[in-house]
């Protein structure tokens, strides 16, 4: 092939736009080019930020323990204040124990009075990774959250998929979720402020618009 029909930038965009004879618009491919430049589109980072979405169903595919593994490892590469480091991670791969946490967190919540929690639940997970925190570091909920990021985003990468499900948040101290946390290994001291699934998507998910008009640009006084 010759050089010169050897692409040498990729754009990555969600549909193609048309005209109004469905034909591929080519000038607005030219603007959002254009716009975004070649670092946008073939940067892996941005395009793993931009195309992550939420996935709550999953197929019968396990991950193998070296890409959890290094699932772990982005996860904990994530910052923490004053670099404390007191989160903690709990791999949860055997789906009889997935399933029995699951029933609990659905039991728990049947039964609530005066409460009301919602529970979105997930299907088929091959992992769900417990990230806890010591509930005395007042930035505990904090530093969990950017690990869970750095997780969802490294599993995208690999084309697995995720879901922060964060029910555990408001049932810490619910007494059966308790002793299933301690019977887990997880100390009284921590809490659970992230629940990140984790699995190979089964199906497609519809992608949610985001908001751009949510940005403040700040002007100058001068």
């Amino acid at each position: 092939m010759e050089v010169y029909k050897i692409p040498k930038y990729f754009m990555s965009v969600t549909k193609l736009p048309r005209n109004q004879m469905k034909k591929l618009d080519r000038k607005k491919l030219y603007e959002y080019w254009n716009q975004t430049g070649t670092e946008s589109t073939t940067n892996p980072v941005i395009r793993a930020i931009l195309g992550r979405q939420s996935i709550r169903d999953f197929t019968e595919r396990k991950i193998p323990g070296a890409i959890l593994e290094e699932l772990l490892r982005c996860a904990i590469a994530a910052p923490t204040a004053n670099n404390m480091q007191t989160w903690r991670f709990h791999v949860i791969s055997d789906q009889e124990t997935i399933e029995r946490l699951k029933s609990v967190i659905e039991n728990v919540i049947h039964n609530m009075e005066g409460r009301k929690v919602k529970f979105y639940g997930f299907n088929n997970p091959a992992a769900i990774i417990l990230i806890t925190n010591d509930r005395r570091n007042e930035n505990g909920m904090l530093d969990c959250a950017v690990a869970a990021e750095n997780l969802m985003l490294a599993a995208h990468s690999l084309g697995i998929g995720s879901v922060w499900n964060n029910v555990l948040k408001s049932l810490n101290d619910e007494i059966k979720i308790r002793a299933l946390l301690e019977e887990f290994g997880i100390s009284g001291k921590h809490d659970v402020y992230a629940m990140i699934c984790l699995g190979y998507p089964k199906g497609t998910t519809k992608k949610i618009e985001r908001r751009m008009d949510v940005v403040n640009w700040v002007k100058s006084r001068s």
